[in-house]
């Protein structure tokens, strides 16, 4: 089944991974060309986050709204161990 004309090789990867391929997809780059390079030559036995940073000049790969919701949300449990554990504003 795996090997009838247009299936293409699994990809597990990390979290990490994922929301780097999120993040170039998100800025335009086309997520089934990108996969198709990835399984090409030079690239078919690097790893595949050497293989993303060729794509990028940024230093970090997440997407906006995920540093959003995080902040979102450590902010929220430092207010809540502030109130609950009574620490001091600095």
């Amino acid at each position: 089944m795996l090997t009838q004309p247009g299936v293409r090789p699994l990809l597990i990867c990390s979290i990490e991974t994922f929301e780097a391929i999120m993040f170039l997809a998100q800025n335009g780059r086309d997520l089934g060309v990108l996969l198709e390079q990835k399984q090409s030559e030079p690239w078919r036995r690097i790893r595949f986050e050497v293989f993303l940073n060729h794509f990028s000049t940024e230093d970090h790969f997440r997407l906006p709204e995920i540093e959003e919701r995080f902040s979102k949300v450590s902010r929220r449990a430092l207010e809540k161990l502030k109130t609950e554990a009574q620490i001091p504003e600095k």
